[in-house]
């Protein structure tokens, strides 16, 4: 009776977690998927239709050429064999994390990060490749965007006709080369050095700072009047 009881149990705890899983799989915005190791799919879940356009069962069908570009299949390929090959000399494998940029059913294109792992059976011997894909578009494209917007900024700090600095700390930390023509240093002479060296007195170090810092704190801005002393001590 107890052996009947405990067997029943043990279904039920499967038949819970089964559902559990499919639950999970069936609902989560991830792709959760597992390959053989010759990158045949051998299982994907449902969510792949809203991601990719294809059902499941179209998925499990395609070979990477029909999701993937050349140079995406040659990244995947290296990585995860890189993996493999990381197995059999150590017998340890970890989860790498690589982006890809994959095709649509529509054939339109758009961006995934993929975290990946090597799938050990129970005598912990390799039979395929587990991961999970996600879809990070939106976030490639604000990072684009960033990117773009900082190249722009890069370019207006390079040729303005004014110098740009920019300080943490008071400690100088990047600046234009009208700055450079100005005062006559190098990079080299002034790039992680103190402020203090572009003034002519101690006094009017700590005026600067302290004027600049309170008008910053009040209104968001400074404007100060005040002497640098350049490299061959003019003022």
């Amino acid at each position: 009776f107890n052996a009947q009881s405990n067997l029943k149990t043990s279904e039920q705890y499967l038949r819970e977690s089964e559902a559990k899983y499919l639950m999970l799989a069936q609902n989560i915005e991830d792709i959760i998927w597992t390959m053989d190791l010759n990158f045949n799919f051998t299982y994907v879940s449902p969510t792949v239709e809203r991601m990719y356009g294809w059902s499941d069962v179209e998925m499990m069908q395609l070979k990477l050429t029909e999701f993937l570009s050349l140079e995406s299949i040659r990244v995947t390929q290296e990585l995860l064999s890189s993996e493999l090959e990381k197995f059999y000399k150590h017998s340890d494998s970890e989860s790498i994390v690589f982006e890809l940029e994959q095709l649509k059913k529509d054939s339109t294109s758009f961006w995934t990060e993929i975290i990946a792992k090597i799938l050990l059976d129970n005598n912990n011997k390799p039979v395929g490749i587990i991961g999970v894909t996600r879809d990070i578009t939106d976030r490639k494209l604000t990072e684009d965007t960033l990117k773009k917007n900082q190249n722009k900024i890069n370019s207006i700090f390079r040729v303005a006709p004014i110098g740009i600095g920019v300080t943490s700390n008071r400690i100088l930390v990047e600046l234009n080369d009208y700055i450079y023509r100005m005062l006559g240093y190098s990079s080299e002479e002034l790039i992680g050095k103190s402020a203090r060296i572009l003034y002519p007195t101690e006094e009017e170090f700590e005026f600067v700072g302290r004027e600049k810092y309170k008008q910053i704190e009040q209104f968001g801005t400074g404007t100060v009047e005040t002497k640098w002393v350049c490299k061959d001590g003019r003022i």
